[in-house]
């Protein structure tokens, strides 16, 4: 699993805060995140494509329009 820098957490923060700022108009955003497996230990990168619903607070998690969720912690790229 990828620790992210100082740097990179930063740029995603601000990516997300953008996200953040076009909620209403439902941004399509991409999402590079980690899954880990749940046999052994490790797991595999995905990315997910799709429009950005909301960003739930209390879960700190990124909801989509099709009602998948993705949380912050697990995410390494957004590209907007």
């Amino acid at each position: 699993r990828v620790e992210l820098g100082e740097s990179a957490v930063e740029e995603l923060e601000r990516k997300l805060a953008d996200a953040a700022a076009h909620i209403s108009e439902r941004p399509e955003i991409s999402v590079t995140y980690f899954v880990p497996d749940a046999r052994k230990e490790g797991g595999a990168y995905m990315t997910r494509t799709g429009a950005l619903k909301r960003i739930d607070e209390l879960e700190r998690a990124l909801v989509f329009a099709d009602g998948a969720k993705i949380a912050v912690g697990d995410i390494i790229s957004v590209e907007t």
